[in-house]
C-alpha cells in the first residue's frame, strides 16, 4: 500500500515513500542568527537545503532505521531572510538530532516569529527556552562584554569639577568636631 504525499521542496523519493512524519522544531534567535533543533528520534542520513530570495524556505528530509518504513519531511518558510551560504549545521545523536544556526541575512531586532504565516505556531514548532534569550537581555550581554573595569583605574579622569569638597584638601564645616562628642 503506496501513499503520496505531495511536500514542496522535498526530493521524489521521500513525496512517494509510504508513511511521511513531521520532525518537532525547537527554535530561538539572536539578533544575526536562529538557532534550529530539529529532532527526528529514529532518522538517519538527513539533508538540509535552504531556499533564498522571496520565500526563505527551509526544507529537512531524513530516511527512517532500517526496523521502520517510515520517513521525516520538513518545510519552514521563514519569517526573515536568512543567508545560506552562512548557515551550518551539526548532525548529533547518531543523526536523531540536527542542530543548525541560520544567519540572517540582516542583523537587526528579533521576528516576531518563525515562520512567515500569521498566527499560531503548528503543534511540531516550539520555542526552545535553553537557548532563549530575551533581546533586551541580548543587548545587556552585549554591553557587559563592553565593560571592562580596569579602564577606571586612574580615577582622576572621573572627577567633577563642581564637587570641590570631596577631592581637594579645602576647610569644610563638615569636618569641625560636634560640640559634646568626646574622642575616644
Amino acid at each position: 500500500m503506496s501513499s503520496s504525499i505531495s511536500v514542496p521542496g522535498l526530493p521524489e523519493t521521500l513525496a512517494t515513500s509510504t508513511s511521511m512524519r513531521v520532525p518537532s522544531v525547537k527554535w530561538a534567535q539572536r539578533r544575526d542568527r536562529l538557532l534550529l533543533t530539529i529532532e527526528a528520534p529514529q532518522g538517519v542520513s538527513p539533508t538540509l537545503s535552504l531556499q533564498e530570495g522571496t520565500d526563505n524556505t527551509l526544507v529537512y528530509s531524513c530516511t527512517a532505521s532500517s526496523e521502520d518504513s517510515s520517513s521525516y519531511a520538513l518545510s519552514l518558510e521563514l519569517f526573515g531572510s536568512i543567508n545560506a551560504s552562512e548557515t551550518r549545521m551539526q548532525i548529533q545523536k547518531s543523526g536523531a538530532m540536527l542542530v543548525v544556526i541560520a544567519m540572517k541575512l540582516t542583523a537587526g531586532p528579533h521576528w516576531p516569529r518563525l515562520l512567515k504565516a500569521p498566527g499560531k505556531a503548528p503543534a511540531h514548532i516550539k520555542v526552545d527556552f535553553d537557548k532563549f534569550i530575551d533581546e533586551d537581555e541580548e543587548e545587556e550581554l552585549a554591553n557587559a562584554k563592553d565593560f571592562d573595569l580596569g579602564d577606571m583605574d586612574n580615577l582622576s579622569l572621573y572627577d567633577d569639577p563642581y564637587d570641590k569638597d570631596i577631592h581637594t584638601d579645602s576647610e569644610d564645616s563638615d569636618d569641625e568636631d560636634v560640640p559634646g562628642l568626646d574622642k575616644a
